[in-house]
């Protein structure tokens, strides 16, 4: 879609659209001033983002549901629309949205981790399992329903920028924690030393479960399309960075990206699928450990992988 079909005119007044998204009927006559104002919060999402196309109509109703209640025009105009509007598309799974969300804000957080201190794989594995919640969906995420994308958290009050990096910094406190519960589990020998460091729950269900965990693993690696098991060796097994393993596939870091995206979200359905197949457990004990995978598998993936090269 055109930028040109971005810019046209609303077929209907963008004040209705945003009183039906609040749980309005929408038929009031369109209101001067909150017209104007969503008219001009688009126009400035539209001008940041030249080469997105989200149209006036979709972009109200994305306001609408973000917006706190009751926001009249003077607050409407304070959010950051720039930002939102890269977010809408995002939410969509737009690819040049995605690509410029990673280019201008993801690439640079496994930077701003280290510097606070975190260490450079983990501020990397962090970063994205970040980027699978955000552009793909997590069950842990707010929004009702597995598999939304957690961007639609993201409610334009402050920047994009600040909202990321509060995010990544809260889940790199997590995976640290998390690495700290492991290491009391091992020095209380309740784990597996020859384990990777995974999530303290995921580990002790490897530990009880690890000749079909790494059938699964191993079947799941297999089933991925060449191109992603190629980034995901580079990356994980021969430890390339992102970019450096773009560089030896001869493509762009954002495709390198994008298809370790893919192959990872691609392991933890098609693991989940074996495991609830193969194992050997009640009903109620495969619910759990179903659960405990589809949650924790994002940051211990890479651990994971990583081992197979070991």
């Amino acid at each position: 879609m055109s930028d040109d079909a971005a810019a046209r005119a609303p077929t209907a007044p963008l004040s209705g659209i945003f009183a039906r998204a609040r749980g309005g009927d929408g038929a009031e006559p369109a209101e001067p001033a909150l017209e104007a104002t969503l008219l001009a919060l688009h126009e400035r999402g539209r001008a940041a983002w030249p080469g997105l196309s989200v149209h006036a109509e979709e972009f109200a109703s994305y306001l609408a549901t973000r917006a706190a209640a009751g926001s009249q025009p003077p607050e409407l105009a304070r959010l950051h629309a720039e930002d939102l509007y890269l977010a809408c598309a995002c939410s969509k799974r737009d690819q040049a949205a995605l690509a410029l969300a990673d280019a201008r804000f993801l690439s640079t957080l496994p930077q701003h981790l280290t510097r606070r201190g975190y260490a450079q794989h983990l501020a990397e594995e962090v970063v994205q399992a970040l980027r699978e919640r955000l552009f793909l969906g997590s069950p842990e995420s707010p929004n009702a329903g597995a598999g939304v994308p957690q961007i639609n958290d993201y409610a334009g009050r402050g920047s994009l920028a600040s909202w990321l990096r509060v995010a990544a910094a809260r889940a790199a406190s997590n995976a640290r924690r998390d690495e700290g519960n492991r290491a009391d589990l091992l020095a209380n020998g309740d784990s597996d030393p020859a384990l990777p460091a995974l999530d303290p729950e995921l580990s002790l269900i490897v530990a009880r479960h690890g000749p079909e965990f790494r059938a699964a693993l191993r079947d799941a690696f297999e089933s991925l399309l060449a191109e992603e098991r190629s980034v995901l060796r580079l990356h994980f097994e021969q430890g390339l960075s992102l970019e450096a393993a773009a560089r030896a596939l001869g493509i762009s870091r954002a495709t390198a990206g994008r298809r370790m995206l893919a192959g990872r979200l691609r392991i933890r359905e098609i693991m989940l699928q074996l495991l609830g197949q193969r194992l050997s457990a009640t009903p109620t004990e495969l619910d759990s450990i179903l659960g405990v995978v589809r949650s924790k598998l994002e940051l211990s993936l890479s651990s994971l992988l990583r081992s197979r090269g070991n």
